[in-house]
């Protein structure tokens, strides 16, 4: 049986649609309808795991010859997980939080094929620190706009790059792909990109 070599991107983010497009997949998006679980009880981690998973069952029931690629990103402090704001209020609330302070970010990716019987879900941690954020940038950066739609508040690719401190682990991760576990998981199930960057 021939199966289709075109991914299904199961996310509307742009920034994934970018990261895909950098390392040469070919895809296809089609924002999944699935409702995201706010269980912050179960962990950030198994969170992220059980909502990328959601998100790309959601579509590879549609779509069962495909492989269907989805991903889930959570911020953590501490102990605390941080989503994506509400509003205004809550993006500079958790800002001041992180502000000076070290926090993990964990992306989950879910890889989904019915047809092929492919469920295979793995997260990637990395951690990135600010330095002090004097809050009437904090205002100034949610007031444009920026951290609307991002875990944590804020886009590491944008202007709050210019407080990072420091970051251990994959930047791509941060994004919101982990690029260098993704690309080789995906040669393993037989799709390639043009290009294999990230790793030695």
């Amino acid at each position: 049986m021939t199966y289709c070599k075109k991914l299904i991107l199961a996310s509307s983010s742009p920034r994934r649609s970018s990261l895909l497009n950098e390392y040469g997949y070919q895809f296809e998006v089609i924002k999944s309808g699935a409702l995201e679980s706010m269980d912050k009880s179960i962990g950030a981690e198994r969170l992220t795991r059980l909502n990328a998973l959601a998100k790309a069952n959601n579509v590879a029931r549609w779509n069962r010859g495909r492989l269907v690629l989805s991903a889930d990103t959570l911020v953590a402090l501490g102990n605390d997980i941080l989503g994506k704001p509400k509003d205004e209020d809550s993006a500079i609330e958790m800002l001041c939080r992180l502000s000076g302070r070290a926090h993990t970010v964990i992306t989950a990716v879910a890889l989904v094929c019915c047809t092929r019987a492919i469920k295979n879900v793995f997260s990637v941690k990395s951690k990135l620190k600010f330095a002090d954020i004097q809050k009437s940038w904090i205002i100034e950066y949610v007031k444009a706009g920026e951290p609307m739609d991002k875990a944590g508040a804020y886009s590491i690719e944008g202007e709050a790059s210019q407080w990072v401190e420091e970051i251990s682990g994959s930047k791509t991760n941060i994004i919101g792909l982990p690029m260098e576990v993704l690309a080789k998981e995906l040669i393993g199930l037989g799709y390639a990109g043009e290009i294999n960057v990230g790793w030695e």
